[in-house]
């Protein structure tokens, strides 16, 4: 066991210079292989697994704040509707379906409000 450790730490010691980036690595980070791509190992299959979940988690996020921005335009559209339906002192406005009201003129001549609806 202690020769097997050994070798680790040396493996660790030691240090090589990447030809096309230029930096440092350790030869125990080395994946070694000849012609062909190594197969897969645990890792492998964990990163990706967290990549394309950083993936969704991204896109979840874009369909979040797309949803939050079209509740803000309705929520304005909303609050424009019912200032609109306020009077300048604050009161409701009579919705015309539900009571309507006009001004009629008398046989003498006089004004007077026929309500119609309500």
């Amino acid at each position: 066991m202690d020769k097997l450790y050994e070798f680790f730490s040396i493996q660790r010691r030691i240090f090589g210079l990447c030809r096309t980036s230029g930096q440092l690595f350790r030869l125990s980070d080395c994946k070694v292989y000849l012609k062909t791509t190594p197969s897969k190992d645990w890792t492998d299959i964990i990163s990706d697994e967290d990549d394309g979940l950083c993936r969704f988690v991204e896109r979840l996020g874009e369909r979040e704040e797309s949803l939050r921005e079209k509740a803000r335009v309705k929520g304005r559209k909303m609050a424009q509707k019912m200032i609109r339906a306020v009077d300048e002192r604050g009161y409701p406005l009579a919705h015309p379906a539900q009571n309507s009201a006009s001004l009629t003129e008398t046989k003498g001549g006089q004004l007077c409000i026929a309500k119609l609806s309500g």
